[in-house]
């Protein structure tokens, strides 16, 4: 099934180039649909498969197992009596159908979508499942608020019975209300800065105090490359570097752009936070890496907005570059990590 992921992942590298009609676009899309779901539902290779064997057999034996995990989904998972190919199947043709929603609401093409997607996102997508609806229906909030206010609340209220994570992502909201075109709104942001930090930490310790939570436990929650080889640190480290060069190329290109101005402003806001995030004196590595692959989500539907199949351009070959140099980085980390053995990559369905 890697193997088959594989084929998707260098598939996708090599049609971001091309200019297609659009029949062959539908045929295309069908077959990248039909691909994306088979894989996510058989992805031995991935390190939440076997966790959702147990899960979903648990949720269909007792509605209050898993109680840390967000009631709407322990319910969608005993709704397959523990068979969890069909309940990944199932997650993965809505999280299918959520891609069109956002690709058509952001009036692009839904092809050069799913190929930056595939590029960006699909690897992570596949390991995590709650994580990307969750986050891709709350994109799909942003996107319809200009429209209808009480589709964003419902949709964002939806994205957080799936994972609470998704609060975080609020703190973005305020960004997509003002410009970045104007030079006085850096100096506001500029000094805006050490006041957040401020006050983010001050609440955050208000909140543990008052109400006992300890916050902590999750900020320090362990981190992807925990007692890993350094190697893989590294590979961390100069993955987290690349993903910021592409936000903050995407937003000084396309900051003035009417159609992607909304998007743009939801990257500067990722970028905010996760600097924010960096100098709190808190460990926060997940948190982070969750609103770092939001940002991927959005750096996706931009690119397919304005670069689409011109990559090849000088202006904007580099950022291809990088989208390859973290392509790599993952690929090398997949191979080695703890959870990932040869038989995993290997194994196929036995669907007969």
């Amino acid at each position: 099934m890697y193997c088959l992921y594989l084929v998707v992942l260098f598939s996708s590298a090599i049609g971001i180039f091309q200019l297609y009609s659009k029949h062959t676009q539908k045929i295309l899309v069908l077959l990248w649909f039909c691909l994306f779901v088979f894989v996510g539902t058989f992805a031995y290779f991935s390190d939440d498969y076997e966790p959702y064997v147990n899960l979903t057999e648990l949720a269909y034996v007792s509605p209050l197992s898993y109680t840390h995990v967000e009631s709407l989904w322990v319910w969608f998972m005993g709704l397959f009596y523990g068979n969890v190919d069909a309940f990944r199947f199932v997650s993965f043709l809505f999280l299918s159908i959520l891609l069109v929603a956002i690709a058509k609401c952001a009036k692009t093409s839904l092809l050069y979508f799913l190929f930056c997607y595939t590029l960006l996102c699909m690897s992570a997508h596949i390991c995590w499942i709650r994580q990307p609806i969750a986050y891709g229906i709350f994109l799909l909030s942003l996107l319809v608020f200009p429209k209808s206010k009480f589709a964003f609340v419902a949709l964002f209220v939806l994205s957080l019975f799936l994972h609470k994570s998704t609060i975080l992502l609020v703190t973005v909201f305020p960004f997509m209300l003002f410009s970045l075109r104007k030079k006085i709104i850096w100096i506001y942001i500029l000094l805006a800065f050490p006041m957040a930090v401020i006050s983010f930490y001050s609440i955050a310790l208000l909140v543990q105090n008052t109400f006992g939570i300890p916050l902590d436990l999750y900020f320090s929650a362990d981190s992807e490359y925990t007692d890993r080889n350094v190697i893989f640190l590294i590979i961390s480290k100069i993955s987290i570097i690349a993903h910021l060069v592409i936000i903050v190329n995407l937003i000084f290109l396309f900051k003035e752009e009417p159609d992607v101005h909304i998007l743009v402003r939801c990257l500067f806001g990722v970028l905010f936070i996760f600097l924010l995030l960096i100098v709190l004196p808190i460990e926060n590595n997940v948190i982070s890496k969750r609103l770092l692959s939001f940002g991927n989500l959005i750096v996706a539907l931009v690119c397919s907005i304005k670069i689409k199949n011109n990559f090849l351009k000088k202006k904007y070959l580099y950022l291809f570059l990088l989208m390859l140099i973290l392509i790599s980085l993952r690929e090398i980390a997949m191979l080695g990590n703890n959870y990932t053995n040869w038989d995993k990559l290997l194994k196929v369905p036995h669907l007969f």
